[in-house]
Formats: C-alpha cells, structure tokens, sequence
C-alpha cells in the first residue's frame, strides 16, 4: 500500500492563497485560505486559523461577496483578544465592519470601526487608527452628518501629520 507523501503545508498553502490574490483572483485566494484556516484548525493553532479566516474575508470583500467576507471574519476578533494580539484583534474588527459597510449595515459598521479605532489608539498604531477614522467619516457623511464627519476626518488627517 503506498500512500501520497506530498501534502501540501498551511504555509505552501497560504502562499498560493497570496499569489491568487495579488493576481486579483480573489475567489481562488478566498477558496485557498479557507483550506489554510481549515488545516490550522486541525492542528489547533487556532491564532493562525483565524488570521488565515481574516485573509479569506478580505479576499471575498474584493470579489463582491461582503456577506460571506462578514461570515469568514466574524469571531476571529475574540480568538485574537484570547491571546492579547490587539492589532490583529483591530484588523479583524476593522474586516468586519468593511463587510458590513458594504451590506448597507452602517450603524453596526460604525460600532466595530470604533472598537478598532480604540485598539489601533491604545497600541500605537497611528496610521491604521487613521485609515479606519477616514472610514468612519465616510460613513458619516453617507449618514448626512457633515461635522461629524469633518471631526473624524481631522482626527484622522492629525494622525498622519504627527507621523510625519
């Protein structure tokens, strides 16, 4: 009896993920850390299975598909605070949101962006912190709140100047 010995690794699969989706074949990539996350949470490295599940959300974001983008991410925010990963545990938030920006779900958007914003602040990360106040003022202004729009808005552009 003889038996495949060539099992493709999480990482040669993570990589090929990677190469799809920077050849903007986004539903491959998608498909592609799907298995990743799924060959992770076999060997219980759950951090690294929802990192993978974050890939595959943004990857569906770009292909159309926010609902499924929403459905890969949701969760992978508390797998990230388990562990005290606050940046990533900011980036799944901020993937969350980016679906449900996309779903017309606005309010609930708003609510992760915040919580995201929050975590970027408390670590230091300035420039993401910035990117997802830009997101919140666009909502905003979406929402006809022009002054609270210009606040985010300043709030993120003074970010990005004190990085400077």
């Amino acid at each position: 009896m003889t038996e495949n010995t060539t099992q493709t690794t999480p990482q040669e699969l993570a990589s090929q993920a990677q190469s799809a989706y920077e050849a903007e074949e986004f539903q491959q990539a998608a498909r592609l850390f799907e298995e990743v996350a799924g060959l992770y949470k076999q060997a219980e490295e759950d951090v690294l299975a929802a990192e993978a599940l974050n890939n595959q959300s943004v990857a569906l974001l770009k292909a159309g598909d926010a609902k499924g983008a929403f459905a890969a991410a949701e969760g992978t925010d508390q797998v990230f605070a388990a562990v005290g990963d606050l940046r990533r545990q900011g980036m799944a938030l901020g993937n969350m949101a980016a679906a449900l920006e996309d779903l017309k779900e606005r309010e609930r958007a708003m609510d992760l962006y915040r919580q995201s914003a929050g975590l970027f602040e408390k670590i230091g990360e300035s420039d993401l912190r910035a990117l997802v106040l830009q997101r919140i003022s666009a909502i905003q202004l979406q929402q006809g709140k022009r002054i609270e729009a210009m606040a985010s808005m300043q709030d993120g552009l003074a970010q990005k100047k004190s990085l400077s």
